[in-house]
């Protein structure tokens, strides 16, 4: 279980000062990258770590929301599986997924370290879009959901047609395998959610990010509870979604691909 061991005396723009400690290690947390409605990212480094663990650079994902029946970890584990069970652990997709180092869903509770660690992200300055709020699809009780994830690269830093070609070709080939071979269907792609990493070849590699809000198509519980709301990031969700119905229409496997065409379009005219 992570802990949190302490807090910077004057905190400002950052939340430098703050350290976890995980199973895995004690990570210092260092700038805040960006904030998008109800996420924040802050960038960490592992200071301490047992001796047979490498340490990757790696980013801490705070989401002040309500717990979510589908867990990012869960969906992604079953994904690995799926693909490793497949074709082992050098199977092809697993290169355009996102690896989790640690997670863990903290209770708010007034007066409690988690609640000031709130009160102190709250301050903090940060970039946000606010044409990225999001859509959430359920409601109970608030948690600090923090997870620790291996750092990777904005799409937007790609400078080159070739390698942005080469994402949303490796996004496009990812995002049909997990609604395939691992019935999950991602229902938020945006601008943030098409990562990047480099391969041992220093080719660019596009990943497939956040889980938050994604479905398995294979559970009817968590059909039951992520249909019940219109979920995704405006502008990249899809019109029939945006759309007043009587009826609000399920979310299927077009709308992502809408989505993803959003993003093509803002960030190749922009």
């Amino acid at each position: 279980m992570a802990e949190l061991l302490e807090e910077a005396t004057h905190v400002h723009e950052s939340l430098k000062g703050i350290t976890l400690t995980t199973l895995d290690g004690t990570y210092a947390l260092g700038e805040m990258l960006y904030r998008r409605g109800d996420r924040y990212i802050v960038r960490a480094h592992r200071i301490a770590a047992p001796e047979c663990l490498d340490t990757p650079r790696a980013v801490v994902k705070l989401s002040l929301r309500t717990a979510l029946p589908s867990p990012e970890e869960r969906l992604l584990y079953k994904a690995k599986k799926v693909a490793i069970d497949a074709g082992g652990d050098t199977h092809w997709v697993l290169q355009h997924l996102p690896n989790i180092i640690h997670n863990e869903d903290l209770r708010i509770t007034p007066g409690s370290t988690q609640a000031r660690v709130v009160k102190i992200i709250d301050n903090v300055f940060c970039h946000c879009d606010p044409c990225e709020e999001r859509v959430l699809r359920d409601e109970g009780p608030e948690t600090l959901r923090i997870v620790f994830m291996e750092e990777l690269f904005s799409i937007k830093t790609l400078t080159t047609a070739s390698d942005l070609a080469q994402v949303f070709f490796d996004i496009l080939n990812c995002h049909k395998w997990l609604y395939d071979y691992s019935r999950i269907l991602h229902r938020d792609i945006s601008m943030s959610n098409i990562m990047y990493r480099f391969d041992e070849q220093r080719n660019v590699c596009g990943v497939l990010n956040d889980m938050d809000l994604s479905s398995d198509l294979e559970d009817p519980e968590d059909l039951k509870t992520t249909f019940l709301r219109r979920i995704g990031t405006p502008p990249f969700m899809a019109i029939d979604l945006l759309q007043k119905h009587s009826i609000q229409p399920d979310y299927i496997y077009r709308h992502d691909l809408e989505s993803l065409s959003y993003v093509m379009l803002i960030l190749t005219s922009s």
